[in-house]
């Protein structure tokens, strides 16, 4: 359904408007399709809404005793169904946060960190006494904030055993890796769907990681115990 529907109706107000089928209310996720669909219903004919509302009145007064309370019209009550079918069928979504960019996101960084240098899709920072780097890239949309730990040789194995497993208990979206003979404590995302919140949490765990290693092995978030992993 496209182009411009000329409706007098507006919930529940007689106006004279131009609704677009696709039209969005700021904060209201879909209402300019709720109103679309409600009003091509009425400037159609299809519904007698004073022959209706008349029934209505007339059998309320039949079937109640004592003083009338005001009741909702039919109306009302028809163009709210016609709106929910309408959001259902047009696949309504709630308002949601803007896609992350890489320019907004260092600039996030920027503010957590400290001592941030770099150019764009490589910056350095600190955090919680943890120097890290957060790499983007916005061709392929994805991110990643790494910090290295420890050289691969100078670590013994059975702490890259323990590493390996805190990656399943105790790490939560950060994790241990190596490359390049280096172990690294890194987060790694798509770029536009990260939130600002996901964003501060990851240079917490990242710095958090790095520190607990060779002790906790932990991002500090979250953890699951062993125990969960054992089945009946």
């Amino acid at each position: 359904m496209t182009g411009q529907i000329e409706a007098k109706w507006v919930m529940g107000a007689k106006t004279t408007r131009s609704l677009s089928p696709c039209q969005h209310d700021a904060g209201l996720g879909c209402v300019g399709r709720y109103r679309a669909a409600a009003a091509l219903a009425s400037a159609a004919g299809m519904i007698d809404w004073e022959l209706l509302d008349q029934r209505a009145s007339t059998t309320t007064a039949r079937h109640t005793s004592g003083p009338r309370r005001p009741l909702m019209p039919l109306r009302s009550l028809a163009l709210a169904a016609l709106a929910l079918v309408a959001c259902g069928a047009l696949g309504c979504q709630t308002p949601r946060e803007q896609p992350m960019t890489q320019e907004r996101m260092e600039d996030i960084l920027r503010q957590v960190g400290q001592q941030p240098e770099g150019v764009p899709g490589r910056l350095l920072f600190t955090v919680d006494s943890v120097r890290m780097a957060c790499v983007s890239d916005v061709e392929h949309d994805r991110m990643r904030i790494i910090a290295p730990i420890a050289e691969v040789e100078d670590v013994m194995s059975l702490q890259l055993d323990a590493a390996m497993e805190a990656n399943f208990h105790t790490a939560l979206d950060a994790r241990y890796a190596t490359s390049g003979g280096v172990v690294y404590a890194a987060y790694v995302h798509p770029l536009s769907a990260l939130t600002e919140e996901q964003l501060r949490s990851a240079t917490r765990q990242v710095a958090t990681l790095t520190r607990t290693f060779g002790k906790a092995y932990t991002s500090g978030e979250l953890f699951y115990s062993k125990e969960s992993d054992q089945g009946p």
